[in-house]
């Protein structure tokens, strides 16, 4: 139940013979504390927000009261409380004028009513407010704490954007989305990236507010100054604003102990993980015990496995990057790497390539083991996978994704393009430069499958000119480019050596009426 910690409830006790004078319209202003002075000028000793009792005995009837009410105004004093009786039976004209000119609420206090009375009342008040708010803190944070137990860290998160009526997101130390409820709010996130970015390349560990497209929008650090664990950002309307704000303090600081208790279970997990993985890379295990180790879900049907390049210093912080991308995701270090285990129907090559790629550069290999009993064949091919990708700039290889550009980068890998440049050798030499007409008529002729009036056009030559420069290429490279084998060979070797010549000639053969090879 919200409690009336404003002027208004003061105002209204009968009790204490209140009547207002000037500012009848200002009684919702809140009052921080009761201050007693007969100085003329007690300003200095004022913070703010206070009710100024005053029984004006060193004012007299006829005294211009102007100045004295603009310094109570300018320090922020709430309102002027008049006690009649000891100096004044009425409130001086020239005060009550000065006050209305100023703004300032003016109250006259009955002789009866004793100041002590006055500042009881502002202190019963005051406490029954603290009392209301902590009863409230405690709510929210009891029922935090229980979608926390429910569900973890992404639970609590659910719960915060339900109980404030707004929305959450819950962002890793690297700024990645880990959790945002609604979906649709992600759009906000977009509205301030530029302010997460800056708050998290300061390293400052303090909250911030920022108004976006008239939203007001709260980001708070969760952890600890010394070690940081995310960011929680919650939205919210000038309305709630306070109550707001107080959900997203509470849910921070319970995120920073729940994520602490994730940290601790994670620590004893990777460590029975990374065991696995170096049993895998030695012997594999009999199914039974690897269904111990691996848990039910990952022992029938076929696993995806991804390996990721990581340097040692960063190992940690993408570890935990990891383990955010599902809940069902197993991730263990696998000698140098980290290897994602998870059930194929869980892959999202897209979220890999946008969470780990596209926001910390590093290279990913990806690849679909049948069944538990082949993981330790998977995780070779994922890493060869890897080891293409960084070599490649390709950012994310799945094996058997994409059959050429997959089969190219890991020749490319493996040989680091000696090969592809000694197969257009004896091309590139007769052209007397890389990509020249016959390196060019090679590359759109394989792209567009041999058909002889595409290719003409892709290249802007007449088709007897074509036939020419095909029959030219084939007593370079002393094999009839009708010949499949000689085919993938050169295809394979042009992706690597020129790949935007091939992706051209492919993106042309979209545009065209498939066929066959064609005899030249």
């Amino acid at each position: 139940m919200a409690v009336d910690s404003t002027l208004r409830s003061i105002v209204s006790n009968r009790s204490l013979r209140i009547r207002v004078l000037v500012g009848a319209d200002l009684l919702d202003s809140e009052i921080v504390w009761v201050a007693t002075s007969e100085h003329e000028d007690p300003s200095q000793y004022l913070n703010g927000r206070e009710i100024l009792l005053t029984t004006g005995m060193r004012f007299s009837q006829e005294q211009d009261f102007y100045g004295y009410v603009e310094r109570l105004t300018k320090v922020g004093v709430v309102a002027l409380g008049f006690g009649l009786g000891p100096a004044h039976d009425t409130v001086p004209l020239g005060l009550v004028a000065a006050a209305e000119q100023w703004g300032m609420i003016l109250l006259e206090i009955a002789s009866p009513t004793p100041f002590i009375a006055v500042t009881k009342a502002v202190a019963d008040l005051i406490a029954n407010r603290e009392h209301a708010a902590e009863s409230r803190d405690n709510q929210i944070r009891q029922s935090l704490t229980r979608a926390a137990l429910r569900g973890g860290a992404d639970a609590l998160v659910e719960a915060l954007a339900k109980e404030s009526g707004s929305w959450a997101a819950l962002l890793s130390p690297v700024g990645i989305v880990r959790q945002i409820t609604p979906r649709r709010a992600g759009v906000r996130l977009d509205d301030i990236r530029d302010v997460l970015v800056r708050t998290r390349e300061s390293g400052s560990f303090g909250s911030a507010s920022v108004i976006a497209n008239g939203e007001r929008i709260e980001i708070l650090p969760v952890g600890r100054r010394s070690r940081q664990l995310g960011t929680l950002v919650v939205g919210s309307t000038g309305e709630v604003r306070g109550q707001r704000s107080r959900f997203g303090i509470i849910a921070a600081e319970v995120l920073g102990l729940e994520l602490e208790l994730e940290s601790t279970r994670k620590l004893a997990e990777r460590r029975r993980l990374d065991a696995l993985v170096m049993i895998l890379d030695n012997q594999l295990l009999p199914i039974d015990q690897l269904t111990v180790l691996f848990g039910d879900p990952l022992t029938s049907g076929r696993i995806a496995i991804a390996v990721v390049h990581v340097p040692k210093s960063e190992r940690d912080e993408i570890r935990g990057e990891l383990e955010a991308y599902r809940s069902n995701v197993i991730v263990a270090q696998y000698k140098s790497r980290l290897v994602m285990f998870m059930s194929e129907r869980h892959l999202d090559v897209e979220a890999i390539e946008r969470s780990l790629v596209n926001a910390s550069t590093h290279a990913v290999g990806i690849a679909v083991a049948r069944g538990i009993e082949h993981a330790e064949r998977g995780v070779k091919q994922a890493d060869r996978a890897a080891t293409a990708a960084a070599a490649t700039n390709m950012g994310v290889l799945q094996i058997g994704s994409q059959l050429g550009p997959t089969y190219s980068a890991m020749l490319a890998a493996a040989d680091e393009g000696e090969i592809a440049a000694s197969i257009f050798a004896s091309i590139e030499t007769a052209d007397e430069k890389r990509a020249g007409d016959l390196c060019r008529t090679v590359i759109a002729w394989l792209g567009l499958n041999g058909q002889v009036e595409p290719t003409a056009g892709l290249l802007g030559v007449h088709r007897h000119t074509l036939r020419a420069r095909v029959r030219r290429i084939e007593r370079l490279i002393g094999q009839p480019l009708s010949d499949p084998t000689t085919r993938a060979e050169l295809w394979f070797a042009a992706l690597q050596r020129y790949p935007q010549l091939s992706e051209q000639a492919t993106d042309w053969r979209r545009n065209c009426t498939s066929g066959s090879v064609q005899s030249v």
